[in-house]
C-alpha cells in the first residue's frame, strides 16, 4: 500500500469485525492507535507497538495526522454517545483531504455516522457494509461515502472453520449482555424491567428449575457500566473464557456474538421482544 497508513481501533465490535485480518492490517499500517477502552485481549493480533488515546478532539487528530505524515486511514466506526474520538478522526481526515475507510460490523447503529443535526459528518470516504440489505439502509441516509458490500470477515472465518472439532460442549447457558444505548445509561439491557422484575431475574426464574446456578453465566459487554457486575451475588458474571466457548446454549438480544454462536452450531435464543422489528428478519436466519 502506497503512503503511510494509520489503523485506528476504538469500537470493540469493529475490532472483532477486523479480527481475522487484524494482523495483516497491523503489518500494513505505519501507525496503529487504539482507544484506551479497547480490551487488550482484542488486540493480541497486533504485533507492532500500540499508541493509546482517549477523548481526542478534531484538533488533536489534525496535529497527529500531520505530525505522523498520514496519507490514509482505516478505522472502526464507534458510537458517538460517549467518546467522539473515532468520529473526530473522520472529521479531521475530511479537513485534511485524507481518505478514510471504515466498516459497519452490524446492521444497526447507523446513527453513529450522523451528527446531532442528522448530517453525515462522521461518514468515512469509503464505507464497508455487510450485504445488500445493509447497503440499502445506508443509501437511504444519503451519505457522501462510496459504499461497498464487503461481507463480514468474522462470519466468514467461522464458516471456513465449520466442521472443525470445537471440543465437547458443556450443558451450560451463556447470557450475552448488551449496553442500553437507547436510554444512554449504558447499563445492561438485562436490568430493564419486565413483568415487575428485571429481565435477568425473569430469565433466572425460567432457567433455575433446569440449570444450576453454576451452569448459568453472563458475558458483559465492554461498553457497559459496572452495575451488572456489582449486582452479581452468585459468581455468574465474568465467567472464564472456557465457559464462554463451551456453553451449548446462548441467549441474548441482537448481539453479533449470537450470530457467531449460531454459525458455530450452538443453540441460540434471541429475546426478540427487545429486538428492533426491522432487524428480526435478519436474526430469524440464525435463531
Amino acid at each position: 500500500m502506497a503512503g503511510r497508513l494509520l489503523l485506528y481501533l476504538q469500537d470493540p465490535g469493529g475490532v472483532n469485525f477486523f479480527q481475522p485480518v487484524l494482523k495483516q492490517l497491523g503489518d500494513l499500517a505505519s501507525v496503529v492507535i487504539a482507544h484506551r477502552s479497547v480490551p487488550i485481549s482484542l488486540l493480541s493480533e497486533v504485533d507492532c507497538q500500540l499508541e493509546r488515546v482517549t477523548n481526542f478532539t478534531v484538533e488533536d487528530w489534525n496535529r497527529a495526522l500531520i505530525a505522523k505524515r498520514i496519507d490514509c486511514v482505516i478505522c472502526t466506526l464507534s458510537s458517538k454517545h460517549r467518546d467522539l474520538s473515532n468520529a473526530h478522526l473522520i472529521q479531521a481526515c475530511r479537513h485534511l483531504s485524507i481518505p478514510s475507510f471504515g466498516c459497519l460490523d452490524h446492521w444497526k447503529g447507523l446513527d453513529r455516522l450522523l451528527d446531532q443535526l442528522g448530517e453525515p459528518t462522521y461518514a468515512p470516504t469509503i464505507l464497508g457494509v455487510i450485504d445488500q440489505y445493509h447497503y440499502d439502509l445506508c443509501v437511504k441516509l444519503r451519505l457522501p461515502s462510496f459504499i461497498e458490500i464487503i461481507g463480514h470477515p468474522k462470519f466468514e472465518s467461522i464458516e471456513n472453520r465449520r466442521g472443525e472439532d470445537l471440543g465437547e460442549l458443556a450443558d451450560t447457558v451463556l447470557l450475552v449482555s448488551q449496553p442500553d444505548i437507547d436510554s444512554l445509561t449504558f447499563s445492561s439491557l438485562y436490568l430493564r424491567k419486565f413483568e415487575e422484575k428485571t429481565i435477568l431475574e425473569f430469565l433466572f426464574d425460567l432457567l433455575n428449575p433446569v440449570f444450576s446456578k453454576s451452569a448459568i453465566g453472563i458475558l458483559p459487554h465492554p461498553k457497559e457500566d459496572d452495575r451488572l457486575r456489582s449486582l452479581d451475588k452468585n459468581g455468574i458474571v465474568e465467567k472464564r473464557s472456557s465457559f464462554v466457548k463451551r456453553s451449548s446454549y446462548v441467549v441474548g438480544f441482537d448481539s453479533i456474538f449470537l450470530i457467531e454462536s449460531a454459525l458455530q452450531g450452538k443453540a441460540v435464543y434471541f429475546l426478540d421482544q427487545w429486538i428492533d422489528p426491522d432487524m428480526r428478519p435478519l436474526f430469524d436466519r440464525f435463531g
